[in-house]
Parts: C-alpha cells; sequence; structure tokens
C-alpha cells in the first residue's frame, strides 16, 4: 500500500493500536480517506450566500437571480440541490460554478423574503441580509386610449388599454382624477374630468407604482367651438338670409342653430368659418350655437342675430 501522507499514517497507527485486525485497518483507512477527501469535506460545509443579483422583481416571477457565495459546487461536479424564495422553488437552476447560481425566480406574493440554498446532503444556507429578495407587484403600463381626444367640458367615456391595472387605485388625466372601473389587468373604463385644452398623460397608480408617460398615454382636450361674429346680424323673420359665422373650433360643427331653429345650407368652410342660411323665426333676439363633437358654443353677445319683422 503506497504511502498517503501524515493523516494516513497517524490513522494506520491509531489502528494498529486498537487492533491488528484487517477489519480494524479496513475501517481505519475508510475513515482516512473519507476525511481527505474533498467531496466529504464539502458535503460537511453548508452552502453560503453572499450576494444577489437582481434583488427585486415581479410577483409573476420568471426574472433571471445571479447569487454568489461559496459551496456550491466539488470537483465540477454541482452540491446544490435546490433554491428557494421564501417558500417556493426556483426554476431553471444552473450552478456554474462553485461560487455562482443562476436561477428563474419563481412567482410569489409581494413582499421581501429569503433566498436559501439546499445543499445535495441536507446543509441549508443561512439567512443573512445579503439573501433577500422583495417581490413588488407589476408596475402598470399604458398602451392606448380610445377615443385619445376629447371636450375640456369632460364627460366622455375613455377606455384605457394595458397591463397591471388589478388593484388600481387612482386614473389622473394630467392633474385631475378620473372616475373609474377596472374591467380586468388590462383594461379600465373611465370618465374623462373637465380639462384645460391641451395634451395631458392619463397615468394609472396601482401597488406597483404609476404607469410612466408615453405617446401611448396623452390625451387631447379640445375646447367647444366658439362663435366671435355673424354676418349679417339682421334678417326678416321668414329665414332665407345667408349668414357666415365665424369663430375658433368649428371643424366637424354637427349642427348650427338661430335660437330654436336648425339652420340649413351649412358649409364647414374653415376651423374659424361657416356659412350657413338662417331658418325661420320670430321677431326678436337669438343666439347663433355652433355644436362640434366637443361640445356647444356658449351664448355671447358677438353671436347674436336678430329677426326683424
Amino acid at each position: 500500500m503506497s504511502d498517503c501522507g501524515p493523516k494516513v499514517r497517524a490513522w494506520r497507527r491509531l489502528a494498529l493500536k486498537l487492533g491488528t485486525g484487517v477489519i480494524s485497518l479496513a475501517l481505519a483507512m475508510v475513515l482516512v480517506m473519507g476525511l481527505a477527501s474533498p467531496s466529504f469535506a464539502f458535503a460537511a460545509a453548508k452552502p453560503v450566500i453572499t450576494h444577489i443579483k437582481s434583488t427585486s422583481g415581479p410577483t409573476a416571477g420568471g426574472n433571471t437571480v445571479t447569487i454568489t457565495g461559496k459551496h456550491f459546487m466539488s470537483g465540477g461536479k454541482s452540491m446544490v440541490k435546490k433554491v428557494t424564495f421564501g417558500t417556493k422553488g426556483a426554476t431553471k437552476l444552473h450552478v456554474r460554478s462553485a461560487t455562482r447560481i443562476v436561477v428563474s425566480a419563481p412567482a410569489h406574493a409581494v413582499g421581501k423574503v429569503d433566498v436559501r440554498v439546499v445543499s445535495t446532503s441536507g446543509g441549508k444556507s443561512a439567512i443573512v441580509a445579503a439573501d433577500k429578495y422583495t417581490y413588488k407587484a407589476m408596475e402598470p403600463t399604458v398602451t392606448s386610449l380610445d377615443p385619445a381626444t376629447g371636450s375640456t367640458l369632460g364627460g366622455n367615456t375613455v377606455t384605457i388599454t394595458g397591463t397591471g391595472f388589478s388593484g388600481a387605485t387612482l386614473v389622473a388625466f394630467g392633474p385631475t382624477d378620473a372616475l373609474f372601473t377596472v374591467s380586468s389587468a388590462g383594461k379600465i373604463v373611465a370618465t374623462a374630468p373637465v380639462g384645460a385644452a391641451g395634451i395631458i398623460e392619463v397615468t394609472v397608480t396601482t401597488a406597483g407604482g404609476t404607469s410612466a408617460p408615453s405617446s401611448s398615454n396623452q390625451y387631447t382636450y379640445v375646447a367647444p367651438p366658439a362663435v366671435t361674429a355673424v354676418s349679417p346680424a339682421t334678417g326678416p323673420a321668414a329665414g332665407g338670409t345667408a349668414v357666415t359665422i365665424t369663430g375658433t373650433g368649428l371643424t366637424g360643427a354637427t349642427s348650427v342653430m338661430f335660437g330654436a331653429g336648425a339652420a340649413t345650407n351649412v358649409t364647414v368652410v374653415s376651423a374659424t368659418s361657416i356659412t350657413a342660411t338662417a331658418p325661420a323665426g320670430t321677431t326678436g333676439t337669438v343666439d347663433v350655437e355652433v355644436t362640434t363633437p366637443f361640445g356647444a358654443s356658449a351664448p355671447v353677445t358677438a353671436d347674436q342675430f336678430i329677426y326683424t319683422p
């Protein structure tokens, strides 16, 4: 038998003192070789976690987490049985070296958990500050608005499409909160509040955070039309007067009213001009009102038309 070193010689001497039988010597040799074996020494050592790369992720899991530490491999052989995140086992376990493991985080409820490595011998890494992993609710994302325009008067129904809407606590049109209903994790139906003319961001807030600004969540407030002049401003009660109406936001006009009577031959010339024929009316003054998809013009002195006898 070859000389196996000082440890082996010491154990051989002990075995001889205990008895000269073959069994005693064989037992001593088994103990010597076992204790001298790197795999035996490693099996006795519990895995240790010193660092985790990617310390948080969504409750749905699936993100890649790299664990750094020691005692993960011996002699090119993995010594890791499993990796747990709280009470859940990680998936796609890959032991890259004695000091590095790569896994996919399992699904888990919101909160902070300990990541622990369990060895093939049953040893488990101790709970330390470095093994913490936080599960976060998914941050909502807005991908589309329908419609994406509305009146500054508010009141129209807007369907918001996206992801992560479950448990939404707030929907805002710019700085103003809106009434809303969560139809599903990907759909919210909201009522647009009153707003100022211009483009704003529609945001959704959940436990996972607030949706980020993007071109997909922009909503345009358009002011109702306004009438600034009527020419001519008088005509016979019998109607038939050709009138030019000047103002703003006149594009898309759906009706022109002279008091309670609807004008005929309405032509939208531009966003600032409409031509129409005054209907029959009664002697006196009426307001000329223009209506578009964004509302009706408010009564002002400048929109008055006088019916003469």
